[in-house]
């Protein structure tokens, strides 16, 4: 799909894209990375912000390119570091590393088991698979200790309704105190402080 690959190839939200093809009987698959743009557009507009441009890529296409499925791809770097597919019930999609700060977008998935039973007819994401992230990737992405001797100031905020989006931001406080907060375009979800030794 050489018209499609000319539009992406210019838009700088993208870190990177594949289009795969479907065959006869199945629509191809856009596979896109954000990049640090395209980041910071998910964390002030929402996914579907990046979803509703990719859209209008595609509507612009010749009519006789058939308009491929839009899909997000694990970032390479997470693949050159050898780590693995965390965190559960989430697809990492993006990875932002800042100084004392790393941010990670997550894609949220209604019809993982745990919502089967949190709630049946209501499913909500629970607030201790929120904190459960947040120790995981500080374990995995900040070298620190697997599970916090402590966590304060833990609050639970607006309720999360899958399938959507979220952004987990971790803050380096002290050598021993990282601050955690989830969020979304429907605010924040989560917060509170995770405690390790010196």
């Amino acid at each position: 799909m050489p018209a499609l690959e000319h539009l992406l190839a210019d838009q700088d939200w993208l870190e990177s894209f594949q289009v795969f093809s479907g065959g006869e009987s199945t629509a191809d698959s856009l596979c896109i990375v954000l990049s640090s743009a395209g980041f910071e557009r998910v964390q002030e507009q929402g996914i579907n912000a990046v979803l509703d441009q990719c859209r209008d890529l595609l509507a612009s296409l010749p009519s006789n390119e058939p308009s491929p499925q839009i899909e997000f791809a694990r970032p390479a770097q997470l693949d050159d570091l050898g780590l693995p597919l965390a965190p559960e019930y989430a697809a990492l999609r993006y990875w932002q590393v800042e100084t004392e700060r790393q941010a990670f977008l997550l894609e949220v998935d209604s019809d993982w088991e745990v919502f089967s039973g949190h709630f049946p007819d209501f499913p909500i994401l629970p607030g201790i698979i929120q904190l459960h992230w947040a120790a995981q990737y500080a374990h995995h992405f900040m070298g620190r200790a697997e599970l916090p001797l402590e966590v304060r100031q833990l609050k639970f905020h607006n309720i999360f309704v899958p399938p959507g989006w979220l952004v987990l931001e971790l803050q380096e406080i002290s050598g021993s105190v990282l601050k955690f907060l989830v969020s979304s375009v429907g605010g924040v979800h989560a917060q509170g402080k995770l405690l390790y030794a010196e």
